[in-house]
């Protein structure tokens, strides 16, 4: 794992949270590349699935507006991704409408002193 993966793996850590026993709880992971932060979302106690380029156009908002049913994820991970698209603004209103009520949606983009926000 690369410094940089480290860095953001950390950055996940402080906003997850255990998922409640007996309840299934999702995660979508958008961008997920090589899927690093699957053992550690499945180690949370949350079902994983992750989508990326190869999948499917993220650029492509109606389509991928689709591909998933409102109100059934606990977190969406959207990791360096935003600054790739074309227009990463028409996501954010998929992502709320994908989340369950007090889910969490986990964005980061790169800077270029490594601080989050």
């Amino acid at each position: 794992m690369y410094i940089g993966d480290r860095i953001r793996m950390n950055y996940i850590k402080k906003y997850l949270v255990k998922s409640t026993p007996g309840i299934p709880s999702f995660c979508l992971d958008v961008g997920c590349g090589n899927r690093i932060y699957q053992g550690l979302i499945e180690r949370l106690g949350y079902f994983y699935t992750g989508i990326d380029k190869d999948d499917v156009n993220l650029d492509n908002e109606e389509n991928l507006a689709k591909l998933f049913n409102k109100n059934v994820y606990s977190i969406i991970l959207c990791i360096d991704v935003l600054e790739h698209l074309k227009n990463p603004i028409t996501l954010l209103p998929d992502f709320v409408s994908w989340l369950k009520n007090n889910g969490r949606l986990i964005i980061h983009t790169p800077n270029c002193k490594q601080t989050h926000v």
